[in-house]
């Protein structure tokens, strides 16, 4: 009889919060194992392509130096080189291949973002998902370079509650600077949220073994002029975590003329 009566309160506890709740409560367990993961990690090699609209692709290579603050990243077209990025001791380095030109950016700008920010990847895998207008769900494991993975997916299926995600959590989503420059003009900010929370999704590949991430493919809509916008997928694969790194400088870079924020019509970070 006492097996019977907890097994009945065990299944009605089950009904009553539903298997969605114990979906989510895992999902942001594996998250937050993920998160703790990742600060083990010194230093990742990346690759990966961005689709722009529907033809155009390019491919992407780097490394990410978190423990030195250093970061190299490429753009290739075509076995082109379209442009890349160096930041090594406060100072970003930008190659325009377009024309053939460097630019040096003093520590006033932060032209790559909060890419030591280790949780940015997170950034559309809010806490309490339904509430933020996101769906996330776990999709069938796969293996990426032979490791088994937990495949998670998030995907706005409310654009106004995500908008306003969004703008509550800014720079999460965009540069400090950048931040701050749509928070001044609330048109542009509108028109931001509005194309990038349209169709938001992004999918990553969580290491079964060490919670590490092994790979990323995110979609959104970015503006391309008033009222137009283009949607832009990137694909980025993890590898060699940890591994030694050494980001040196072209000389052309370091003899590059040097740009202020004052100059570009951005406030100083």
């Amino acid at each position: 009889m006492k097996i019977k009566t907890i097994a009945l309160f065990s299944c009605l506890f089950f009904s009553l919060i539903g298997p969605g709740l114990l979906l989510a409560q895992e999902i942001n367990q594996v998250i937050a194992k993920s998160k703790e993961a990742q600060k083990s990690v010194n230093s990742v090699k990346i690759e990966g392509k961005t689709i722009t609209g529907s033809i155009d692709v390019t491919d992407n290579q780097g490394l990410i130096d978190y423990s030195n603050q250093q970061f190299f990243a490429a753009e290739e077209k075509d076995s082109q080189l379209l442009r890349s990025v160096y930041v090594k001791d406060g100072i970003a380095y930008m190659y325009n291949g377009f024309v053939d030109s460097w630019l040096r950016f003093g520590s006033d700008i932060n032209p790559v973002g909060d890419v030591f920010n280790k949780d940015k990847v997170f950034s559309q895998f809010p806490d309490n998902f339904s509430e933020a207008g996101f769906q996330v769900e776990f999709l069938e494991e796969e293996t990426v370079d032979g490791k088994p993975c937990y495949v998670i997916e998030s995907k706005v299926i409310d654009s106004e509650k995500a908008a306003r995600f969004a703008y509550e959590f800014l720079d999460r989503f965009v540069s400090p600077q950048i931040a701050v420059m749509l928070k001044e003009n609330k048109q542009m900010l509108g028109d931001y949220l509005k194309a990038y929370m349209q169709d938001s999704q992004s999918r990553i590949w969580i290491a079964k073994n060490s919670f590490l991430i092994l790979k990323v493919i995110s979609r959104h809509d970015q503006l391309a002029g008033p009222g137009e916008s283009v949607s832009i997928e990137k694909e980025t694969s993890f590898y060699d975590f940890n591994q030694p790194v050494n980001i040196e400088i072209p000389q052309e870079a370091l003899e590059a003329p040097l740009v202020s924020a004052e100059e570009l019509g951005l406030k100083a970070k």
